[in-house]
């Protein structure tokens, strides 16, 4: 098995997706990993397993992946997933997921893979911000309301990297035990615009994805343990609220663009 596929094997487990190499089909029990700390599905969970779905379907690497959510669900509900590859070329494929429980629908998801094309240099064209180093940080505090569990923080840990001049809101974070910086986990760490609009607007409160998108940089030298999410939030009209993040590694490298709208709700 290569190193490429074994990555992807280890996603798959990381979030219980039940699907093999070259499959349309799979499936994923609900664990507390993909709920938020409420007991409902968690969004960034819902894109990593569409994103993780197309690259098993595929067998090449997630380059974007928007993911639009229709219902939640709840703790140990059955996820039927299933990837139709709408076309293939020679290196690109486009790819629909749609996640089903117990014959509705919980998401449709859109994306592309593709294997390395090669021919046209790499180029970010954005700075990552001067922040502290994640040691340096404090354990970013999230107002959340509690339910049973801890959800998806059960294994991610924040560290608050805001500084003074950020209208947003910047963290370090890391997944216990599992690579964050692979294409399809970075929708998992980055699900947290609601969040950083809520604090924009000084309001304690969150808000319910309505849909997440990934655009996936360069494949970073090596693993990296934190991921500087930087949160921009963008827009606050009529109760939805709309923002976006960049995801840089600790040497600065770029690894993609997060994008979010979400109907948001005060505690």
């Amino acid at each position: 098995m290569s190193a490429a596929a074994a990555a992807r094997h280890a996603d798959r487990s990381f979030l219980g997706l039940e699907m093999g190499d070259g499959a349309s089909r799979g499936r994923v029990v609900v664990a507390e990993r993909l709920l938020t700390p409420g007991d409902r599905f968690y969004g960034g969970a819902g894109i990593a397993i569409a994103g993780a779905a197309m690259e098993a379907a595929t067998g090449r690497r997630l380059r974007w992946v928007t993911t639009q959510f229709v219902s939640s669900t709840g703790p140990r509900s059955e996820i039927e997933v299933s990837a139709e590859v709408g076309a293939s070329g020679r290196t690109s494929a486009q790819v629909l997921v749609i996640g089903r429980v117990e014959g509705r629908t919980l998401f449709n998801a859109v994306g592309s893979t593709d294997d390395e094309p090669g021919g046209v240099p790499d180029g970010v064209f954005a700075t990552m911000p001067s922040v502290p180093d994640p040691d340096a940080c404090p354990p970013l505090r999230l107002p959340f309301k509690r339910g049973t569990t801890e959800g998806h923080l059960a294994t991610t840990e924040l560290r608050d990297a805001a500084t003074a001049e950020s209208p947003g809101m910047r963290a370090w974070v890391r997944v216990q035990d599992h690579d964050a910086g692979r294409p399809c986990m970075l929708g998992y760490i980055a699900d947290y615009v609601p969040l950083s609009i809520m604090r924009g607007l000084g309001v304690r409160g969150a808000g319910t994805s309505l849909d997440n998108t990934i655009r996936v940089g360069a494949p970073p030298a090596q693993a990296t343990p934190w991921i500087l999410v930087d949160l921009l939030p963008q827009v606050s009209a009529g109760g939805f609220g709309h923002g976006s993040a960049m995801l840089w590694t600790q040497r600065g490298e770029a690894l993609g663009i997060a994008s979010q709208t979400a109907r948001l709700f005060t505690f």
